[in-house]
């Protein structure tokens, strides 16, 4: 009697653990089936770095990219003009826009991750039209006609120069004025605008020079970040996260191959 007692026990507790486990390995399945979290981006055009035409859209997004997997999450993120991209991050439509350099009108009304990148801008010129260009300070070029691109950093600068500049919606948009001669001189980073010359006018490629001082007086190399909405949810602690996940990739030597595999640090030589 005793030990049938304890065998319907037995079979009971057996059957009841069985059933937990069970609807436990379902949650855990559930769970590890469940997408993960989305966060939303913006970005545009800035070829090498980050273009819809290149490979993975460029190192630059496959860094992101990189750095919000590590985070747990997905990253989701449209193309659209510079401008546009900082209007949605102001909004709090996305969560960020990259890359962007940091400015004192930005830090007014934006905040920004660590920096993913470094690049190097300087004027450009077409030899043809003007045979040698150099400054000290910014202020020394008001003699010249200066065209720039809505939207990026160093309008700040020159504008803060005292600098009379056209302003214009796209950079081919720069290089064509330059090669009219309708500007004698343009802002690009020195990477991209290399690339950028060399697509539109193979032929005439070694024309172009620039003047080796950096736009940036004072930083010189300019730093690249995220830059980050202050109206969307949960924007300062995603910011950490960010900063935590890209720290891991920097230590393990992922974020480095990821350089690597782009060149983002390649530095042309002037011609």
């Amino acid at each position: 009697m005793v030990r049938t007692l304890y065998w319907a026990m037995y079979r009971g507790l057996y059957w009841a653990l069985l059933v937990v486990c069970l609807w436990l390995g379902g949650v855990a399945s559930s769970w590890a089936d469940s997408p993960r979290p989305v966060l939303r981006m913006a970005t545009g055009e800035w070829p090498p770095y980050v273009s819809q035409k290149l490979p993975n859209h460029g190192g630059v997004v496959e860094l992101v990219n990189a750095v919000v997997e590590e985070m747990g999450m997905t990253l989701q993120y449209d193309f659209v003009p510079w401008p546009r991209a900082e209007a949605l991050v102001k909004s709090g439509d996305v969560y960020a826009a990259f890359p962007y350099a940091r400015t004192e009108a930005r830090e007014a009304e934006f905040d920004f991750s660590a920096p993913l990148f470094a690049s190097y801008s300087v004027f450009f010129y077409f030899k043809p039209h003007l045979h040698s260009a150099d400054f000290q300070t910014l202020a020394d070029l008001k003699r010249f006609r200066i065209a720039g691109v809505n939207g990026f950093f160093y309008l700040d600068l020159l504008d803060q120069a005292g600098l009379q500049v056209t302003r214009l919606s796209q950079r081919r948009q720069l290089v064509l004025w330059l090669y009219r001669d309708r500007v004698d001189l343009i802002p690009m980073d020195l990477i991209s605008g290399q690339a950028l010359i060399n697509d539109m006018f193979p032929e005439d490629a070694h024309h172009f020079t620039y003047i080796p001082k950096s736009i940036d007086e004072e930083q010189g190399i300019v730093q690249n970040h995220l830059l980050v909405s202050r109206k969307f949810n949960t924007a300062n602690d995603l910011t950490v996260r960010f900063n935590q996940a890209l720290q891991r990739l920097k230590a393990d030597g992922r974020y480095q191959a990821i350089m690597d595999a782009n060149q983002l640090y390649q530095l042309p030589s002037a011609q």
